[in-house]
């Protein structure tokens, strides 16, 4: 992970708390200066005001976490820190609340597509989601900064 310099890339749990990441995610998230408990994507997306307008299509991609993590919910529906997120999330983001309350057919989407940067220039990415460890539930997602077409 910390080959790729110029490409954010972080690994998620099951109820994505992010465990590892690189120096490029970490100028985007602030990661490190986050207790555990708020090193968590979906936190981050919905209850952190200071990193909102960072996301450059928020109302865009926002919908699409809550879709991926219904998704990833389904497959360990009585874990109880996924709950939990859920339910603190619900009571902090009015946003977060109707949108997992009106589960309609928003394409899953496991990341952010677009970024303010320090410098309050928007930076648009693509990104994978890569399988680090399946019984363990730890997946990497690596950004990669979309190109324009010649």
């Amino acid at each position: 992970m910390d080959d790729l310099t110029t490409r954010p890339a972080y690994v998620v749990n099951l109820s994505w708390h992010v465990i590892a990441w690189n120096s490029a995610a970490n100028d985007l998230f602030g990661f490190s200066t986050r207790e555990y408990e708020r090193r968590n994507i979906l936190r981050i997306v919905f209850a952190d005001p200071d990193m909102r307008w960072r996301f450059g299509a928020w109302r865009e991609d926002a919908p699409k976490l809550v879709a991926q993590f219904r998704y990833d919910l389904a497959t360990a529906p009585d874990d109880l820190a996924m709950l939990a997120l859920v339910e603190t999330l619900t009571q902090v983001s009015p946003d977060f609340r109707r949108w997992w309350k009106n589960a309609d057919s928003e394409p899953p989407r496991r990341a952010m597509r677009s970024f303010m940067t320090a410098s309050n220039t928007r930076q648009d990415f693509n990104h994978e989601t890569l399988v680090v460890d399946e019984h363990r539930h730890l997946k990497m997602v690596v950004c990669f900064a979309e190109q324009t077409p010649c």
